[in-house]
């Protein structure tokens, strides 16, 4: 890379740099949009400049630049990986379901808060350790929370909940829970 002897930018043709970096995030982003690349390239030049007021000019800046620019974009594509795709946020009442698809979400609804009651009568009539935890549940208190107002440990709290739906589990294996009752009704 060729010199440029401006002080304020320390001594480095910064434009060539710049150049650099944006070919080699484009060749380790194949396939990325162009506003993408740049947002990583962003990325680099700052980890740059960070690297050169903490430690100077290095034996090679064309070094420097190609680890920096691959460490980048390997982060930025495991960023990408992990996150789920999105889409566009629509206002709520921008969002319209015909009859059949509100029908069915109601159903569905009903289901889940006719289960959640009949989880909470079992816990009240056969489980007195987990009526505290489904109730809490229930409400929407997380166990944090919970932990918080109890003064019980968070840790003690999940590992009783695990029980608890242990407990469940084995009733509903041994049928003196009615889980799947025909209908979707509990």
């Amino acid at each position: 890379m060729a010199e440029y002897h401006d002080p304020s930018l320390g001594g480095f043709d910064w434009a060539e740099i710049l150049t650099t970096v944006r070919r080699r995030l484009s060749f380790h982003l194949r396939g990325w949009e162009s506003a993408d690349i740049e947002d990583v390239t962003q990325d680099v030049l700052l980890s740059l400049v960070r690297f050169l007021e903490r430690s100077g000019a290095p034996v090679s800046m064309e070094g420097l630049v190609a680890v920096i620019a691959r460490r980048a974009a390997v982060s930025s594509m495991r960023t990408r990986s992990r996150r789920p795709p999105t889409q566009p946020v629509l206002e709520e009442h921008a969002v319209t379901l015909d009859d059949s698809t509100r029908r069915e979400l109601l159903a569905i609804e009903e289901a889940v808060e006719a289960r959640a009651f009949l989880i909470l009568e079992y816990f009240r009539m056969h489980q007195a350790p987990c009526v505290e935890l489904a109730e809490a549940r229930a409400a929407g208190v997380d166990f944090k929370q919970l932990a918080g107002t109890t003064g019980q440990s968070h840790v003690a709290l999940l590992q009783r909940w695990s029980r608890c739906m242990k407990r469940l589990r084995d009733a509903i294996g041994r049928g003196e829970f009615p889980w799947n009752r025909p209908g979707g009704e509990a």
